[in-house]
């Protein structure tokens, strides 16, 4: 087979239609005074930042492939939402409003309304270290933010809907004492009639309970910062994160941003990616759902990578970190089919310019430790205001031509001699890297376009 170079076309989407959106179901409607065609869409969706903890009801575990970080929040959220899972503290639903072809609307207010009261929600916490970058829609007017604990207040609005246009918007609750249902009022004027319009999740109410203790670490969410994105996590006993919320770790492959390379490789061809390939889509999107798609279909990391293990405290400001590498297993290539994509305005070593080293995996025996770093200091100074110091530590991995499987072991020393050792694992796994295939075994993306400041990512 030879290499294969397809172009992806991409096309900026307009209007304020909410992307999160686009599979959801209807929402309830109640007009008194407008006509019965206004349509209305609401779903419950992750937010825009500051993570997001859910219960689901069932004792049963997380499936392993909904906790990869590779993949994103999206899918563990997704299949929360599937078995009514109750959000802990905040929520946020996305709704999108659809005028008739032959009239306009004005929307004048939104009010949260508070329904009845629910028994505390039981069963498995599930969460999403950061929310930044899981929804379309930045810059919309509709969004607002209230509370469950008090009276509800309407807030003022004067959104114009042109006949058979859009608007859409974001209405993130909070509570800490009500666990109960609450759905969105929409005031609006129709055909100037004044009217009020329902919107909830598919016909059911939303619901919200109060906070649990948190679910990710500050390691979690300090990842973030460097490129780790946003964390999928479940309650023990596995999530992959390391430690307590005084001192924690977090490792894993440094998620391609919107100007990296990557390359992955599947035992299988996957179908799906030519179907990502085939559709328009925004700049910067199309390779990182094609690397989620491959992930999420057991793509395993290929040639040299990045890794980032991240170190988080709120007690200590400066600690020695040692780093090594420890081989699980190594074999052969197992051969499949290999996937790249360079991204619009791609740079070929955005990701390694980070790298403070990297370790060669070639010969490597099962049972051998590989040391990466040593005497490594590192600043956990405390940015003002925020109780929580962090640091990354970013080194290459490159495997050669052969498959390898290995943990991380982290040594950390404090000014006082103590020593703390972290092993870090995928979920509980080793992580894993294949050897780079040969050229006629590598299919070859690359996006055209120019970039956008909209983006549907998680």
């Amino acid at each position: 087979m030879r290499p294969r170079a397809l172009l992806l076309l991409a096309a900026i989407m307009t209007g304020a239609v909410v992307g999160a959106l686009t599979a959801a179901g209807t929402g309830g409607a109640e007009t008194l005074g407008g006509g019965p065609d206004v349509q209305v869409l609401g779903r419950s969706v992750l937010g825009e930042s500051g993570g997001w903890a859910a219960t689901v009801p069932t004792r049963r575990a997380v499936p392993r492939r909904l906790l990869d970080p590779a993949g994103g929040c999206l899918p563990l959220h997704a299949w929360a939402s599937e078995r009514a899972a109750v959000p802990r503290g905040t929520a946020t639903a996305a709704f999108t409003v659809a005028a008739p072809a032959d009239r306009a609307l004005l929307i004048r207010g939104v009010k949260v309304i508070k329904g009845k009261r629910l028994p505390q929600p039981e069963g498995r916490d599930v969460a999403c270290s950061e929310t930044r970058g899981s929804v379309l829609g930045y810059g919309m007017k509709l969004r607002t933010q209230q509370s469950l604990d008090g009276p509800p207040s309407a807030r003022p609005l004067s959104q114009y809907v042109r006949p058979g246009g859009t608007a859409g918007g974001f209405v993130r609750v909070r509570t800490r004492s009500c666990s109960c249902q609450w759905w969105i009022e929409l005031d609006v004027l129709d055909n100037g009639k004044p009217g009020k319009l329902r919107i909830d999740d598919g016909g059911k109410p939303f619901t919200l309970a109060p906070p649990v203790p948190p679910v990710a670490t500050d390691a979690d969410r300090e990842v973030w910062k460097y490129g780790g994105g946003n964390i999928p996590l479940a309650r023990a006993p596995h999530n992959g994160t390391v430690g307590d919320h005084r001192l924690s770790a977090r490792g894993l492959w440094l998620t391609p941003g919107s100007q990296a390379p990557w390359q992955l490789t599947t035992d299988h061809e996957v179908p799906a990616v030519r179907r990502i390939a085939g559709g328009l889509d925004v700049p910067g999107v199309p390779c990182v759902r094609m690397y989620r798609t491959l992930v999420a279909a057991g793509g395993r990391h290929t040639g040299h990578s990045t890794f980032v293990a991240q170190v988080a405290s709120r007690t200590e400001q400066s600690l020695t970190a040692d780093v090594s590498l420890h081989i699980e297993k190594a074999e052969p290539r197992r051969g499949g089919t290999g996937y790249a994509c360079l991204a619009d305005n791609w740079q070929q070593d955005l990701d390694r310019t980070r790298e403070e080293t990297a370790v060669y995996l070639t010969g490597a025996a099962p049972g051998t430790d590989l040391p990466v770093m040593t005497g490594r200091e590192l600043d956990l100074a405390r940015p003002e205001g925020t109780p929580v110091g962090g640091s990354p530590l970013f080194f290459g991995v490159e495997p050669g031509d052969a498959d390898y499987s290995f943990t991380v072991r982290l040594r950390l020393t404090d000014r006082a001699g103590k020593v703390t050792e972290h092993t870090l694992t995928d979920n509980g796994r080793p992580f894993v890297v294949s050897g780079a295939p040969p050229p006629d075994d590598l299919v070859v993306y690359r996006e055209t376009g120019n970039s956008t400041s909209l983006f549907l990512l998680d």
